[in-house]
């Protein structure tokens, strides 16, 4: 008997960790596609080259890094006009 109640249990939890997981991911699908619109609509209005672009890309990546991804739009704001 509590064999079968260890299997139920752990498919429920099986279950309800599926079901988290496919909101999140709905979540995440829908964060991608308005952080592509956004980047549309700047792409559409920024004249920089490549180079400039990959610089201020390994910027960034380093800010996230050194920021543990925690970065306000006003301090980004501030580091925008210092470059």
């Amino acid at each position: 008997m509590p064999e079968t109640f260890c299997r139920k249990s752990s498919v429920k939890r099986w279950k309800q960790s599926s079901v988290c997981s496919g909101r999140i991911g709905q979540l995440l699908l829908k964060q991608a596609v308005e952080q592509n619109v956004c980047n549309h609509i700047l792409a559409s209005d920024t004249d920089i080259d490549a180079q400039t672009y990959q610089q201020m890309r390994g910027k960034s990546y380093q800010e996230v890094l050194r920021t543990n991804g925690q970065i306000s739009f006003p301090e980004g704001l501030r580091q925008q006009r210092r470059w």
